[in-house]
C-alpha cells in the first residue's frame, strides 16, 4: 500500500462522527457528497485569514505541506503570521470527495496534492484552523475563545511577550464546533450541562475547554497546551540557568533520602518542567508512580508507572480521582510517589506516604513559601501544621519575562517554621555546596556537615561534567546516573 494511502488509513479512525458514509457500494453519491461539502466548507471558510500583515519579520519557516509561518514585528506589536493556500471551490470539492473516499476505502480514489492533503487533515484531525499551529514545534500554547474569535500563541522563542496575536480569526459557530471535536478526541464530555473539560488528544497535546456561556463570558474557548517531545532533563534546566548544580545535588540529595519536595509558583512559572526534571534524578533502579489528572509528566530514570485520573461526567461508570489512586498507588510498593499537582484532600495521603518512607514529588500553585504553608494547612487540605515537618523543601519557580529561575529554596522547622535557604533568583543562583551543607536542617539528618559537604560536592560536580558533556537527553543521563551509581557502590 501506498505510503500516503496509509496515512489515510490512520486518519480514516479519527474522522468526526458526524461525517455521513456514502451510499452505494463504491461509489460517490451526490446526495453524500453534498451533505459533505457543506460540512467541509464550514471548517475550511469559518475562519479569516488576514493577508499582507505589515512589519520587520523577525523570523521565518516552513511547516509541512508547504505552510509558512512568520513572526513580524509592527512598532512595538509581535504577530504570528500563517501563509497558507487560498481555499478556493475547487479545493473544497476535491476535499469532499477525498474524505467520502477514505469512508469508501480508498474506492476510485486517486493520489491528491499536497494542498488538498492539507486541506483534508485539518478536517479529520478535528482542529479545523487551529492545525497549523499543532504542526509548530515552537508553539508551546494555543487560545481561542468565541468573543474574539482570533487565534492566540505562546511561542518558545517569544515567551517574554506572552500571548502572541496570529492573522486568523474565526466565527462563533465555528468556534463551538471546534470545542465539541477536541473534546470527542480526548474522550471527554462536553455540554452545556457539563460546560467544562480537560484531556489528551492522541497526539500529546493537552486541551481545557469551555462551552456556551454557562462558565465562561466569553463563551466557548479552547486552550491547547503541548507537552514536552521528550522529558525535560536536570541538565538541560542547568544549562538554560534554571538552577545551578549546588542546588540541583541538594534537591538530589533529598530524593535520593526519600524526602518530600514541593516545586511551587504561578501560572507558567515552570512548575511541571522542574517536577519532570527532578524525575530524571531518581535511581534508575526506583519505581516512581506518577499521579495527574491529565498526563503531562513524560517519564522518569526510575521504573515509571503512570496513572491517570478519569471522569466520566455524562458516561456511565464510576470517576477515579487523585485521591482514590494515592490509595491505589501505596499498594503497589512504590519508591516514589508524584502528584501533578495537589488540590484537595489527597495531600493528607502524601503525609502518610511520607511517614512510611516513601519519596514524594508534588507542585502546587502558590506565590511564596508562606502561601504555600497557607493553602495546606486551609480546606480543603486541611493538613495539621505539626504534620508539615514532614516536608523536607520548598521550591518556588518563577517565570520573568520568560526567563525562568529558581527564585526561592526552604524548609521547614517546628510549627511550620518557614527557613530559607535563598529568597531571590540571585541569592539561588549562588548558592554552593558549602553553603547549603551549612545552612540546612534537614541535611543535617544524612550525617555531618563534612560527611554532607562531600556528598554535596560529588553531586554538583557529576551534574556539571555531565552538563560541560551536553548529557541533555533522557536516556543518555541515565545511563550516566546509573554509571554513577555503580562506582559509588563499588
Amino acid at each position: 500500500m501506498h505510503m500516503l494511502q496509509r496515512f489515510f488509513q490512520n486518519l480514516k479512525t479519527i474522522l468526526p462522527t458526524s461525517f455521513p458514509t456514502p451510499a452505494g457500494k463504491g461509489g460517490l453519491a451526490d446526495a453524500s457528497l453534498r451533505v459533505v461539502k457543506r460540512i467541509v466548507e464550514e471548517y475550511l471558510t469559518g475562519y479569516s485569514l488576514e493577508e499582507g500583515v505589515e512589519g520587520l519579520i523577525l523570523e521565518e519557516y516552513e511547516l509541512p505541506f508547504n505552510i509558512k509561518a512568520r513572526i513580524v514585528r509592527n512598532g512595538g506589536l509581535l504577530k504570528y503570521v500563517v501563509e497558507e493556500p487560498p481555499i478556493t471551490p475547487a479545493v473544497i470539492e476535491q476535499v469532499s470527495r477525498l474524505v467520502l473516499s477514505v469512508e469508501a476505502g480508498f474506492k476510485d480514489a486517486g493520489l491528491p496534492g499536497a494542498e488538498v492533503v492539507y486541506n483534508y487533515s485539518k478536517i479529520a484531525s478535528g482542529y479545523g484552523p487551529l492545525y497549523p499551529f499543532t504542526m509548530d514545534e515552537s508553539v508551546e500554547e494555543v487560545s481561542l475563545d468565541r468573543k474574539t474569535g482570533r487565534i492566540h500563541v505562546i511561542h518558545s522563542k517569544y515567551s517574554w511577550y506572552g500571548w502572541l496575536p496570529s492573522n486568523i480569526t474565526v466565527s462563533s459557530s465555528l468556534v463551538d464546533k471546534l470545542v465539541l471535536s477536541l473534546a470527542r478526541r480526548s474522550g471527554r464530555h462536553i455540554s452545556l450541562h457539563n460546560p467544562i473539560a480537560e484531556g489528551l488528544t492522541r497526539e500529546g497535546l493537552r486541551v481545557s475547554l469551555t462551552f456556551g456561556d454557562e462558565v465562561s463570558r466569553s463563551g466557548s474557548s479552547i486552550v491547547v497546551r503541548r507537552r514536552p517531545g521528550a522529558p525535560v532533563t536536570i541538565t538541560r534546566l542547568i544549562a538554560e540557568g534554571v538552577l545551578n548544580t549546588a542546588v540541583a545535588a541538594y534537591l538530589w540529595l533529598i530524593l535520593e533520602s526519600k524526602g518530600w519536595v514541593i516545586v511551587a509558583g504561578s501560572v507558567g512559572a515552570g512548575k511541571t518542567t522542574l517536577l519532570q526534571a527532578l524525575l530524571t534524578l531518581v535511581p534508575p533502579s526506583r519505581r516512581v508512580v506518577t499521579i495527574e489528572d491529565t498526563p503531562e509528566l513524560s517519564g522518569s530514570t526510575g521504573l515509571w508507572d503512570p496513572l491517570v485520573e478519569r471522569h466520566l461526567a455524562g458516561k456511565q461508570g464510576a470517576s477515579i480521582t487523585s485521591y482514590d489512586l494515592l490509595r491505589f498507588a501505596l499498594r503497589r510498593r512504590p519508591d516514589y510517589i508524584v502528584v501533578g499537582e495537589v488540590r484537595g484532600v489527597e495531600a493528607r495521603l502524601l503525609v502518610q506516604a511520607s511517614r512510611l518512607g516513601h519519596g514524594v514529588l508534588t507542585t502546587i500553585h502558590a506565590d511564596n513559601p508562606r502561601s504555600v504553608v497557607e493553602r495546606l494547612t486551609a480546606p480543603p487540605i486541611s493538613i495539621p501544621r505539626s504534620l508539615l515537618r514532614n516536608i523536607s523543601a520548598i521550591v518556588m519557580v518563577s517565570n520573568n519575562q520568560g526567563v525562568r529561575r529558581v527564585s526561592a529554596l526552604c524548609e521547614l522547622g517546628e510549627g511550620s517554621e518557614i527557613r530559607e535557604l535563598c529568597s531571590t533568583p540571585g541569592s539561588c543562583g549562588s548558592l554552593t555546596p558549602r553553603v547549603l551543607a551549612h545552612l540546612s536542617e534537614r541535611l543535617q539528618g544524612y550525617g555531618d556537615k563534612e560527611r554532607v559537604l562531600r556528598v554535596l560536592e560529588e553531586k554538583a560536580s557529576f551534574l556539571e561534567d555531565c552538563v560541560s558533556k551536553q548529557v541533555f537527553h533522557h536516556s543518555k543521563l541515565s545511563e550516566k546516573l546509573l554509571e554513577h551509581y555503580l562506582a559509588w557502590k563499588a
